[in-house]
């Protein structure tokens, strides 16, 4: 094990295995590797795919849950996705581009990705239950996690869900942030700001949809 520099893993059936025994093991075996046995080696996370057929927004909401699983709970210096795009007749739940046309996950990333420079940001995530601060541990699967940075933080919400919730978000930097929503018709549309009051805010999450709020401060 001392003679490997890192280790790639890939990840499939989100929500099948949510907080089991699978998704424990996994976890600490993969930071006992980087944390104890190989002090700092590499872990990648290199492929995710679930081949589900279903709507756009669902699929969306699944695959953002398994990367905040991914980057959260896993921790890898690297998240690549995969697949990119298809030219299958019919959509299998994790294409970018199907068909000539993007997908709703293929504009969270594009938002998300345009907002979080890597190498600017740390990550954290939530909390379980009513006190939503950040932490460096959370549930699996995630459905909050966020992006702390220099000069912004970003922070990924999703409900999958059909009710709608009502957050309160503990412990975050600034005085107001932007948000932008995708769900059946939107599209990280652009739904306006809310103000944040000592690090603390309460935002209103509809049923199946996804929320990407963005501070005008960092840590």
């Amino acid at each position: 094990m001392h003679a490997v520099d890192g280790i790639a893993f890939h990840s499939y059936n989100e929500g099948v295995e949510s907080g089991g025994v699978a998704a424990r093991d996994a976890r600490d075996e993969i930071l006992k590797f980087r944390n104890e046995l190989k002090l700092g080696a590499e872990i990648w996370m290199t492929e995710n795919c679930t081949i589900i057929s279903e709507n756009f927004t669902d699929s969306a909401i699944r695959h953002l849950r398994s990367m905040m699983r991914d980057i959260g709970y896993l921790q890898p210096n690297y998240y690549l996705y995969w697949l990119g795009s298809s030219d299958k007749e019919k959509f299998a739940g994790e294409e970018l581009i199907t068909r000539g046309q993007k997908t709703k996950l293929y504009f969270v990333f594009q938002k998300l990705w345009h907002t979080v420079a890597s190498d600017q940001f740390c990550v954290k995530t939530f909390e379980p239950a009513t006190n939503q601060a950040f932490t460096a541990y959370g549930p699996d699967p995630m459905d909050m996690l966020t992006f702390l940075g220099k000069r912004t933080s970003v922070i990924l919400l999703t409900n999958p869900g059909s009710d709608e919730k009502k957050i309160t978000l503990k412990g975050i930097p600034g005085t107001k942030m932007s948000i932008h929503r995708t769900s059946w018709t939107e599209d990280m549309a652009a739904i306006g700001t809310s103000g944040i009051a000592a690090e603390e805010t309460v935002i209103l999450l509809q049923g199946r949809s996804i929320l990407l709020l963005q501070t005008n401060c960092g840590v």
